[in-house]
């Protein structure tokens, strides 16, 4: 569990968490100064860039928690497969003079193709929400081109120039709102991670010996112990007793 989480965790928290704040910052200055340009050309456009955008936000979003289960799943994933790969290294001399290779690698390959199998389920999801992102963002700006097409025919006061202005900059505008929930998606994606993280050091920091005390005032007692390894018995009607503060005696 620890070497998965120092490995595998750390790292998904390093790329999703933390390396794209500074693309979120970014695509928020972007968004900020674009809306500020369009609203003072036109604010009709405006407002139809913007509702026809909300359909590629609300995609990244519905899209945001199904990939935070993924990534969930992956990190358990590869917490059992480096589990029975370091288990299978530990013990492979045992193996070798057990001639179990076979079925060592029969096991390996069944845990090595569930680990893939939902990293391929994760690859999906995060495809599928980029490519509806992607035919979204071109609708929307095919709306605000038409819409924008129709006022200058009808004389309200637009140019050409500025439809174009405004096709251009409703890529400043979509691809943050496609990509800023993305982006907050994979941040909530590792924020289990961090949790599973956070109470891995909290168990050590509060493993204390809180046990009960328990006083011997007397003595230890065995009778008629017995113990077997399957059909093997290799304890036949052990009795022991051990006198506290005194010699111990077996029978």
């Amino acid at each position: 569990v620890y070497i998965s989480s120092l490995t595998n965790d750390i790292k998904v928290i390093e790329e999703n968490y933390i390396s794209n704040f500074f693309e979120f910052v970014t695509y928020i200055l972007l968004f900020i100064g674009s809306l500020v340009m369009m609203l003072y050309y036109n604010c009709l456009l405006t407002i139809v860039g913007i509702v026809s955008s909300l359909l590629p936000f609300l995609v990244a979003i519905i899209y945001g928690g199904k990939l935070e289960r993924s990534e969930k799943e992956v990190s358990e994933s590869n917490e059992k497969f480096l589990h029975f790969t370091k288990d299978t290294l530990s013990g492979f001399s045992v193996l070798k003079s057990f001639k179990a290779e076979n079925r060592i690698m029969s096991l390996f390959k069944k845990e090595n193709e569930k680990l893939e199998e939902t990293k391929k389920v994760r690859s999906h999801k995060k495809e599928k929400l980029e490519a509806w992102s992607s035919i979204l963002s071109c609708f929307a700006q095919m709306v605000v081109f038409i819409f924008g097409a129709y006022l200058a025919i009808s004389g309200k006061g637009i140019t050409a120039g500025t439809i174009m202005m405004f096709v251009q900059l409703m890529n400043y505008v979509t691809t943050p709102l496609i990509l800023i929930p993305q982006l907050l998606a994979t941040r909530r994606s590792a924020l289990p991670l961090v949790d599973k993280i956070g109470k891995l050091l909290l168990e050590d920091e509060t493993k204390e010996c809180d046990k009960e005390k328990v006083e011997l005032n007397k003595k230890i007692t065995l009778n008629d112990v017995n113990f077997s390894y399957g059909e093997n018995q290799v304890i036949n009607n052990i009795n022991y007793w051990y006198l506290y503060k005194y010699k111990y005696k077996i029978l």
